[in-house]
Formats: C-alpha cells, structure tokens, sequence
C-alpha cells in the first residue's frame, strides 16, 4: 500500500486514459463523510469497479524489463488478494435481504459540537506494541497484561475524561491518545487469576510499549479509503496503487491493521468482565455466571442445555469488523458451544463423564485402566479452584492430568507436544525428590510425595501420601480412597490434590471433548435457530453482551469501551442489501412411464428443481446412467455370534430384495448377491472374509454391502480402512435398523445413489447445451445462461414461479458458458487438521478432487499427508504431485488430450490467508502445468476460495410491492440467492451464494473470493469498454496473465512459444454475459450436480467432494485422531518424526483397484 501525502490524499489527476475520453476523476466520486442511501451506495459501488478495470497504459518502461518480480504499479488489477471485481452481477429476479451487520459510525457524543467532516478528524486511535520482561506466553500473559491494566487505569480516574485502552491481552494495546512510552513503564507482580493477592516470592514483570512498532490510525482516513478503494492519484498512469490510511512518518496503517485494531476495541469489553468469557482468536463471547448465580450475561439469560458427561451447550455471540465500500460494518451473529459444566465438585464432574461413557464402569468396581484413560484426557487442562485452604479460598489451578508413575523428562525433540504437555523449563528442573505413583489414577493411599515441614531445608523430610497428609493438616477434608489424584502441577513437579478438594471454574470450552450422537444430536436442536428467533437475538441481546449498546454510559472505565473510542454502532437495525435469486439449472433424468420398473418405458426427461426447495424427487426416476453390476457382489451382516446371525437373517435377508428392486427401479443392472452371511463384529474376522471373497471370485468382487448393527465410529472406520486401502473392494455401509425397515424406499434410494457413484455411474446431470457464441448472449431480447430468461434487471426478469414438472429434451438448455466440462477440468481442493482431542502427532491431511468426463460425474480423489500438523497451505510439491496425477488421469480418459482450461474451487482458507493461495499454491499449479504441458501454451487457470464457516447470514425481509416474497418455508431466503453488493469491496471478486435450502435453522450460504482469473475475464464482456464482446477483455487478459505468472513463478515467460493461454482461450467463442454473471451461475450449477443427494449442497461439488475425501482419509489415521491417549495407547510416542509420516502416508494410500473410483462417497 502506497505512501503519499495528506494534502494529496483522495485526489486524482485529470488526465486522460487512452480510452475513449473517460477520466478517473470523472469516475471517481467527491469523497464525503456520510451515510449512504442503499441507491447512492449502489452508484459509489458501480462507479468504483468501473473505475477500476479501465484500460491502463503499459507500465513496463517504468520498470526493469529484465526483473521478474513486478513494481507495485505492475501488481493492479491483480494484487496479491486477488483480482479487480469486474463488474457486478446483474442476473436473476433482484430482491433486498437483511444481512447480519450493523454499521458502525462516529458516536454523536463523543462531539456533539462537531459537525460534518470534523466529526471524523476527531477520531485518532494510537496503536502500541506490548513488550514483557521476562516473556511470557498464553493465558500467563494475558494476565500480566491485565495486572498491568488496573495500575494503569484507577477505578477512579481523576481526568474529566479518562483514557479510552483496549488490548488484545497479549501484543498490542490501542489508546484515543499519545502516551509517553518512557512514563509507561511498570513494573507488575505477578497473581493467579482470583487471588486477591500476590504470593510472597512472586514473579515480577517489567512491562513496556515499543514507540518503533506505533501506528496512528484516523478514522477519516479509513472512510476516505473505503470511499475511493484506494484508487490513488496516478491511476491514470497505469498505477491502482492504494490509497495511505496513515501520514505519520514510519507508521503505514493497512486495511489488516484497521481491522485488527477496531477488533481489539470491540472484543475489549467482553474480556474485562468477569461473567463473559471470549473464545480466544474465534471472536465469540458466552455470558458465564459466577458460583452461586444463575447464568446471565448483561441483564440477560445466556441460554444453556445439559447434554451429559459433565458437558453444557451454552449460546452466545460472534463479532467481527468488517470493511465495506463506502462504510465500516460490524458482523453480529449467534454462536454456540460446549463447555464443561461449572461451579461444580470434581467429583461430580468426573462421575457424570464416566457414567455417560462407560455407564458398566461404577466407581464401586475401581475404574478400569481404560476409564482411567480416557479421563485423564478428558481434564487435562480443565482450571479448577481449591477449596481446603481457608486462607486462600481463590486459589486456582490448572489439571495437568491423573497422577501417573514419574518419568524423568527426556530431553525436547522434534516430536511436537499437545499445547498442555508442551515441556517447560521448569519441567526440565531435576526432581531430587521424585514422587511415588503406583499406575495411572492412583487412589490417595497409592500416591506418595515428599514432604519437608521446614522449607528452609527442602531435602530434610520424607515420603508421605496424600491421604495421610490431608488427614493431618485438612482433617475436615473427607476423602473418598476410590478416586484418583489429581496433578495440578507439571511432570517433573507435580503437585497432587485429591478431587474432594476442587471445584470446576465455570466458562471453560470442552475444545477436546469428543461428542457421542446423541450429544451431538441434542447439541445441533439446541444450537439451531430459525432465522428470525437469530436475527432477534442479534438485536435485542447481542449489543449489551458485545459492549456497544446505545444504551451504554461512554465516560464509564468498565463499559462502553468503543464509545469511549468516539465511536458508535446502530445496534437499532440491521443493515439491507441487495440481492438477486437466480434461477435454478436444468437437470437430466430418465422418466420411467408405467407401472413397475420391468414394464416401464424410460423417457429422457429435463428437471427444473422446486424453486423453494432447490431439490427433487428421486422416486419413479432412472440414474443417467447406471453401474452394471449382476451377480458380483455380496452382503455381510455383522454380529456378535452365530446365533445372532441367524435371529437377524431373515430381516437381513428380505430387506436385500426390496433394495434389489430399488437398485434396478433406478437403472443399476444389478441381481441377487453371490454371497449373504454374518460376521462377528471383529477386524480380523471381517477381513478374512473380505479376503475369502476376493480369492473365491477371482477378484471379480465388485462391491461389499456392509449392515451394521454397532455403526458406532471405530467400526466404521475399521470396515473403510480394510475395503479402501488394504483389500481394494467397494464397500458400502447400511445401518441394520433403517436398511430393514419396511417402507424405506427413501433410504433405500439414497444407498443406491452411493452404489452408483461408487461403482462408475451417472446419478444425475445438467441438461447442458452447445457451448457457442451465443452461450449465455441474448438471443431475441433474453439472454444469461437460461435462453428464454432475461440477463436484465427490470420487468423482463422472470417473477413468476418455475415449474417442478419435467419437460422434453430441446425444450430447455442450460450451459456452464464460458467453460465447457468437456474441456475444463474442475478441481476441488481441501485440507483438513487435527482436533483438538488429536494426538500430538496427527497430521493435516490434504485432498483434491477432479472432474474426468463431460458430465460432472466421477471425481477421482488424490490424498497426501502434510509434513507439518496444523498447516493451511497445501505444502512443498504435494499439490503439484496431486495435480500431476489429475492431469494424467484425464489425459488417459481423452484419448491423450489436456484439458484446455482449470477451473479451482479452494476449500479451507482463512480470509487472511487469501495471499499464501496466490503465493504458495499457484506456483505449484503453474508447475504441474509445466511439466505435463511441455513448451506447449498451459491452460488459462482460474482458482476461487470457498469459504464456509463465516458468519455471514441473510434474512428475508419483507415482501416485496408486488406481494411477492422471497422466502421458503423455514423462513430463509429462496435458494438461488446471491449477494455481492453492499458489504463487500469493489476491489475485491467475491459474493455470497445460497445454493441450498436448509432444512431447519438459518441457512450460511457460501463466500466465494476470485484470487486468479484468465478464464472469465478472458472470454466474458467487458462491461466497463462500451463494446458487445469481449476482444477489449482478451486483450488486457493476456497482458495480465503474464504479469501473474511472473509474479508468481519468476520465470520469463517470453521464451514461450505463444502467449499463455493464447490458443486455449482461442480454442472457445466468447459470450456477451458479464463475468461476474458467468462465474455465479456456473458457481450456483456446480451446487446442484452433487451426486450423493437429491437437491442442492451449501457449497460448490468439488469443494465439497473434497471434503469428504479429507474426512475418509481421517478415518483411515483414527489411531492418531481418535485415540484416548497421547500415542493412542496411553503411553509416550516411540517413533520418529519421520517414521510416523511414512507410516501415516502407507495408511491413506487407497488401493490401487479403486483409485480410479470415488471410493470416499
């Protein structure tokens, strides 16, 4: 982001581009401090992105023609966040939702007497590093942070108006005004949290703030910004640099930092009280009660459910800023999570975990060594208070775990250690005096310490247990011998307490708790809302627990810190945007007219999904194409025994007929299977059998039906890990109590669209049409990708409702212009990490998915194991490697051709890891490209991220004036609607789209950013060029893909022998649609091709399928996800790093006989 001067600041030279006359200064709207109307902030946005993808002069004379890393002039349209939005999407019937955002704006209190622009000089914040002598980390520092805090700012300030702090709790601190940084300096004495004082050899702290790393921020500035999206001066020239949010020498302030910065002000108030805790990094705050209370949060009751072993559902808010065009916006939505039950004995605690999971385990009998196991997991880290010293009765603690036998400290390796078993200094201290522990979870007589009665001598004294010791100095403690010790020390210097003695603080995230289905069920009906119970939430509760009430005193210290901060949130209202609902593609099946499925004749048929379910019937419906599978394949029962095989034979038996009927109802060719029997639920005996299978048919086993009777996790994942990466047979699971229910013709339907898919075959497909010059145009005053549907917004867009009935071949067409399935590959990129309750050595496991035929129907999946757990990126040359074999699969299944264009649908991305895609993932695309393409020109890629767990919500508002409304049955917006306007930036591609409905709560649709483009851009019209078509676009497309891949790879291209993408983009007619448009519509169909369902999925297929893949490839490294202890076993890790890796790869390395399938549906 560029520097320049404030008198320079939003100003623009009146120079003339080149084009056709226009100027940026007459795009460019005079920037004003001011609300903008829903119509005056819809021109801004049009004026803006307009301005934006005008035609730029050639800047390479300004640069080193010989460098290969571009100038900052060089980066625009395309910085490192991706491309220039290039125009808006004008498709589909246009409607106005509430979105969950409120706007936040100058509070008129803090200057009343100010008006207009001086109302916005006036708001400075002053950002200031934190530094702490000796370091100190985590919940410790956080702290000393506020230690620090209360000696900075009395209770009683005597300043008329105090100074307005607030701070992350760990780095930086924000401030309304200029401190001197030598008078800051305090020396802070260290307390546990709840102590009301300090011990006596207490920990002093020496904490600063760094003048070096200071940044002022103007509020003025930020709005100038958003109002010109940093279109500087010099645009004219070629340059789209940003404007500077800061003047002050040595201190650039970006939009990251503003963001972070009004973050912190906003997350301040909740983390200073003490009934509301914040989820550190997720931005959501619970209200939390203190002991004794019931739990409310500001004046209002924070909504709980207990879902058992020891666990609590509790209901609070998310908050996050947000930079629109034009305005600053504060995201508000409603959050849930688990928390271990408060304000209760441990004792307590630990009976109702153990009674839930191991409900034969009572503590009579002495829990088993397993029981033991898996608790110690379940507390360690869990913050408890001690009650036995009366002198100290806020004394607190953290568990380290079950007092377990003493093992000296081994020296720190490579191996990574979970967060609460990181080894420290002071566990790196000898023990001279190591305590005696019998086993893990050793009852009080079982656990002996050394005990000095003189601390000056620490070496004089001598073992003594911790029932003998309690009974001596606590003796109205009374001890129950059957519970274990439990460590609230560390390893090495452990400190024990027997569980009588301790309380659970309240407000502690179960992060690692591992939920049983019926917790999860109960969880999900109690964290799900309907969209207007949420939104009423959001206004009436979400401003008192968030700090930023209307209502709320600004000159008070404790409240209202962002008001203090001379701002305001309009917590009255939510904000309005426009959207549009776009309508729903085309989709093939095969009609079947008759009455039964062998006297019926098969009719080729279009589908138009409900518009207001985005879904369909599969009932008296063929598959495109079916999987041909006869007599080869069989059915297995699991059972625990012989007898039981025989008592469930029968049901087992006739439900296998009726999903016979189904499968062949469906266009399976499909019979009687070979083999029916029962195995006892155990992975030896199921995997002789699949082997005898394999060795009786010769190999020709084309698929196992599975009927689970215990489809606990373990079984499942037992049964997919000896089908998919051990034997190489296609196994499909079926649970026994729905497979054999009569009447089921539903599930029934839904397992024969899994079979189908694994086994090769089409469930169902877009009606596409010939991909021409007029794909998408206007052919006789309509146009878009539907032909007969105006592309315009106004009273040529279809209002009516569309039809559910099918209709003839050639009555419709629908086309994915400007891309064509027969020449595009689509890919689907995903990672996923380990849980919290993971083992230390658990990888992140990266996925992608591929199309391989005109239809969209098989995706073939390539999985890897990353080198560093917790890795967002998809590391080294593992993308390359998976995007090679992709490319060879596909060149095998066209008769030796490659795809001519790659179209990327990223999953698993942080909005602020956009720039690590374009800078660590491309590169490794464009090498994959290299390498398969020779000095041929590569294909012209375009990579979207899709993100799913935001907060952004849409509601429908009300009616519209014709008495139509945009709502389904559930009370959320239609699916079909798409929101790229009014919170988004015109600098940036992306939107919002609803593909799907949901079928209880409020639906999250998807955000798609565009972070590289040479595909839509390339072929769609330019909006912005007063031409029809898109020659002006080829044009600038060709020039800017070199600038890309030269910024991304630092290779010349020019050696080449044509310009990229050159003859690929050649090779397809382009079409008159805007690329916004193209892009959301082939987005939107891309949503209804998921072949495991019968409607639309919440996001694109590919990411989607690539997800999936993720979780089968979990499931195939469950002794490292979900194992009870540390190294699954319970014991310490024996293996190297690198054998860990090498072993996790063999695991997930599918079988050779299905690689080639989608083995993960």
């Amino acid at each position: 982001m560029s520097r320049r001067s404030k008198g320079n600041a939003g100003k623009a030279r009146q120079e003339d581009t080149g084009g056709g006359g226009t100027t940026v200064n007459t795009l460019l709207p005079q920037y004003r401090h001011k609300d903008y109307s829903q119509q005056e902030l819809t021109d801004l946005e049009d004026r803006l992105c307009k301005a934006g993808n005008l035609p730029r002069a050639d800047s390479s004379s300004k640069s080193n023609p010989s460098s290969t890393e571009p100038s900052s002039e060089d980066r625009s349209p395309l910085d490192m966040s991706g491309p220039w939005r290039p125009a808006y999407g004008i498709e589909g019937r246009p409607i106005t939702v509430h979105a969950n955002y409120m706007q936040l704006f100058p509070s008129p209190t803090r200057a009343s007497s100010l008006t207009g622009h001086a109302r916005y000089l006036e708001i400075i914040f002053h950002s200031y590093s934190i530094s702490i002598v000796p370091d100190v980390r985590g919940r410790k520092r956080a702290q000393v942070v506020r230690l620090w805090l209360e000696q900075m700012l009395p209770d009683e300030p005597d300043e008329p108006t105090p100074l307005a702090v607030a701070t992350d709790f760990q780095g930086r601190i924000i401030t309304d005004r200029v401190l001197s940084v030598s008078a800051i300096l305090r020396q802070v004495q260290y307390r546990r949290e709840g102590d009301l004082v300090a011990h006596a050899n207490a920990i002093e702290y020496k904490v600063t703030l760094d003048a070096i790393e200071s940044m002022r921020f103007q509020f003025s500035e930020l709005l100038q910004y958003l109002g010109t999206v940093g279109l500087s001066q010099d645009i004219s020239q070629g340059s789209l640099s940003h404007a500077s949010l800061n003047t002050e020498p040595g201190a650039v302030a970006t939009p990251a930092d503003w963001t972070q910065a009004l973050n912190i002000i906003l997350n301040h108030y909740s983390r200073m009280q003490p009934t509301i805790r914040t989820i550190v990094g997720s931005g959501r705050v619970f209200g939390i009660a203190p002991a004794g209370q019931a739990s409310v949060y500001a004046g209002h009751t924070s909504p709980s459910l207990r879902i058992g072993g020891a666990l609590e559902a509790i209901r609070g808010f998310h908050s996050s800023t947000r930079l629109a065009t034009g305005r600053v916006l504060i995201n508000v939505n409603v959050a849930t999570a688990v928390f271990f039950r408060g304000n209760i004995p441990l004792v307590v605690l630990m009976n109702e975990f153990v009674q839930k999971k191991y409900s034969s385990d009572t503590k009579s009998s002495r829990w088993s060594a397993m029981t033991l196991a898996s608790l110690d997991k379940f507390i360690r880290g869990l913050r408890i208070r001690a009650t036995h010293m009366p002198n100290r009765p806020t004394t607190t603690y953290s568990i380290y775990g079950l007092a377990k036998p003493y093992q000296t400290i081994k020296p720190r390796t490579k191996t990574p250690q979970p967060r609460k078993q990181q080894i420290t200094k002071s566990d790196e201290r000898p023990n001279r005096h190591p305590p005696i522990v019998e086993a893990l979870g050793s009852s009080p007589h079982s656990v002996q310490f050394w005990y000095s009665p003189d601390r000056t001598k620490p070496d004089v004294g001598s073992h003594i247990t911790v029932a003998s010791y309690f009974a001596t100095q606590y003796p109205t403690l009374k001890l129950d011998l059957a519970y274990p010790v439990v460590n609230v020390g560390n390893a090495e210097h452990p400190i024990f307490l027997p569980v009588e003695a301790c309380v659970v603080l309240p407000g502690q995230v179960a992060a690692r708790a591992q939920l049983d289905e019926r917790q999860k069920t109960e969880f999900l009906n109690f964290a799900v809302r309907a969209p207007a119970d949420s939104a009423s939430d959001i206004l009436e509760k979400a401003p008192h627990v968030l700090g930023f009430a209307s209502s709320v005193n600004s000159q008070n210290s404790k409240v209202g810190m962002i008001h203090r901060f001379g701002l305001a949130v309009n917590d009255k209202k939510l904000i309005q945007v426009r959207a549009r609902i776009l309508p729903a593609p085309s989709l093939t099946f095969f009609k079947l007219l008759g009455d039964t499925a062998t006297t019926a004749t098969p009719e080729a048929a279009l589908f138009r999904p409900h518009p207001q379910k985005a879904n369909w019937n599969l009932k008296d419906s063929k598959f495109s194409s079916g999987a041909q599978i006869g007599t080869n394949w069989a059915c297995l029962a699991l059972a625990a025994g012989q007898q039981d095989w025989q008592q469930i034979q029968s049901d087992v038996t006739n439900a296998l007929q009726r999903f016979v009927t189904t499968m062949a109802k469906h266009g399976i060719n499909v019979g009687r299977p070979s083999v029916i029997d029962g195995v006892p639920n155990n992975s030896a005996q199921i995997s002789n059998m699949l082997q005898k299978l394999l060795e009786q048919s010769r190999g020709n086993v084309k698929m196992v039906l599975i009927v689970l009777q215990d489809s606990s996790t373990p079984t499942y994942n037992a049964v997919k890990y000896l089908g998919d990466v051990l034997l190489g047979v296609c196994t499909v699971c079926v649970d026994f109590s729905k497979f054999t229910k009569m009447e089921n013709w539903a599930y029934l339907s839904n397992v024969a669209l899994k079979v189908n898919l694994k086994l090769g075959g089409c469930n169902h497909r877009l009606a596409l049409g010939p991909v021409s010059g007029n794909a998408g145009g206007r052919t006789g005053g309509s146009g878009g990708l539907f032909r007969g549907v105006s592309s315009r917004r106004g009273p040529g867009c279809r209002q009516g409702p569309q039809s559910n009935q099918p209709h003839r071949s050639g009555s419709s067409s629908f086309t994915l212009s400007p891309i064509d399935p027969a020449t595009t590959m689509i890919v689907g990129v995903d990672v996923t990490h380990p849980s919290p309750s993971s083992t230390s050595s658990a990888p992140s496991i990266a996925a992608m998915v591929a199309s391989t035929d005109k239809h969209l129907s098989q995706w073939p999946a390539e999985l890897r194991v990353q080198e560093h757990a917790r890795e967002e990126m998809v590391a080294n040359t593992t993308l390359e490697d998976m995007t090679i074999c992709h490319l060879k699969r596909w060149q095998e299944r066209h008769k030796g051709t490659l795809p001519r264009s790659v179209l990327v649908y990223r999953d698993g991305v942080s909005e602020g890891q956009y720039a690590l895609v374009v800078s660590e993932e491309i590169p490794q695309l464009r090498r994959a490209f290299d390498h398969m393409y020779g000095m041929a020109p590569t294909p012209p890629l375009t990579v979207v991220i899709v993100g799913k767990r935001h907060n952004t919500r849409f509601y429908p508002a009300d009616g519209e004036a014709d008495g139509s409304t945009h709502r389904d049955q559930t009370g959320n917006c239609l699916p079909g609607t798409v929101v790229d306007r009014g919170m988004t930036l015109a600098s940036s591609w992306d939107f919002f789209l609803q593909a799907h409905r949901a079928i209880k709560g409020t639906a999250r649709p998807a955000h798609y950013h565009v972070v590289c483009d040479e595909i839509f851009r390339s072929r769609c019209a330019d909006p912005h060029s007063g031409g029809s078509g898109a020659s002006s676009g080829n044009d600038k497309m060709k020039a800017f893909t070199t600038k890309f891949k030269k910024m991304t790879m630092g290779v010349d291209l020019s050696r080449r022998s044509g310009a990229v993408g050159d003859d690929c983009n050649a090779d397809l007619e382009t079409t008159t649609q805007n690329a916004s448009d193209a892009l959301q519509r082939v987005t939107q169909a891309l949503c209804f091709i998921f072949g495991r369902a019968a409607g639309a999925v919440g996001i694109v297929t590919p990411a989607y399928y690539a997800d999936l893949a993720c979780d089968r490839a979990r499931r195939y490294l469950t002794k490292w996800y979900d194992s009870i202890g540390d190294d699954g076993k319970g014991g310490q890790q024996e293996q190297e790093p690198e054998e860990i890796l090498a072993e996790q790869a063999q695991r997930i390395a599918v079988h050779a006989r299905l690689r080639e399938t989608m083995f993960y549906i």
